[in-house]
């Protein structure tokens, strides 16, 4: 178990770091967002040793973006690297940067596009992440007509739930939400909350999993089921 709530020196610009696939080309590609204060560094430890350890479908590029430098409100401006800006710990009921929120989910689905552009289309897509960058995608994955692969969504939340209607969003997108039933950071009623909202609009394919004892963080079991959600989703298209 490994947390990634963490600060890092400040930068510029970091560029996408890319763990390829080893098959060409790869049966699918996910771009993970890291969460607030974190770098895709920090992910791609996790998922090369997923792989080194056989629990992670070498077949699939990963693409894992760094935020950049943004002062965040509820930080007294401090600077951090964060997908938007956050105004506190309630996540559902605080002000919401809904300006920043479409920007990095624009440019999530820029990077989707870049992928169409070198053959892989949308279907074999997966848009995924931790924490505040779990927010950005299943935001991104409710709201986009894109028939992505999947989305994989941990310890995140909806984001400017009470400014979408059922109605507009997409249902199409198969959902995998995991969140530890101990998370202090974003409690799992706003992952319930968010994943009642979500089933409300007749969303079939979507599944919510807490993990016992599990706090803001990511499990070798959460993880196992990650993996097993992806060669799913990859199979099937």
């Amino acid at each position: 178990m490994r947390s990634f709530y963490r600060c890092v020196s400040r930068m510029t610009k970091i560029p996408d770091i890319v763990l390829n696939a080893n098959v060409s080309p790869p049966s699918g590609v996910l771009i993970f967002l890291h969460g607030l204060g974190d770098t895709g560094h920090g992910w791609a430890e996790e998922f090369d040793s997923l792989r080194r350890r056989g629990k992670m479908n070498p077949g699939v590029k990963v693409i894992l973006p760094t935020a950049s430098f943004i002062p965040l409100s509820r930080e007294q401006g401090y600077p951090m690297r964060a997908w938007y800006d956050a105004h506190g710990f309630r996540h559902l009921e605080d002000p919401q940067d809904s300006e920043g929120i479409k920007k990095a989910s624009s440019e999530l689905l820029k990077l989707v596009s870049d992928q169409e552009s070198i053959g892989i289309p949308p279907e074999k897509v997966l848009v995924g992440g931790f924490s505040q960058g779990a927010a950005v995608s299943l935001y991104t994955a409710v709201t986009t007509n894109l028939p992505l692969a999947g989305a994989v969504i941990l310890s995140g939340w909806l984001p400017m739930i009470k400014h979408l209607s059922q109605h507009s969003i997409n249902t199409q997108v198969p959902i995998f939400q995991g969140h530890g039933a101990e998370d202090e950071r974003v409690t799992k009623e706003d992952a319930e909350k968010s994943s009642q909202f979500i089933v409300s609009t007749g969303h079939s394919n979507y599944e919510l999993k807490l993990y016992e004892d599990l706090g803001h963080s990511a499990s070798d079991h959460e993880l196992s089921d990650v993996n097993q959600f992806i060669n799913t989703r990859l199979l099937s298209t």
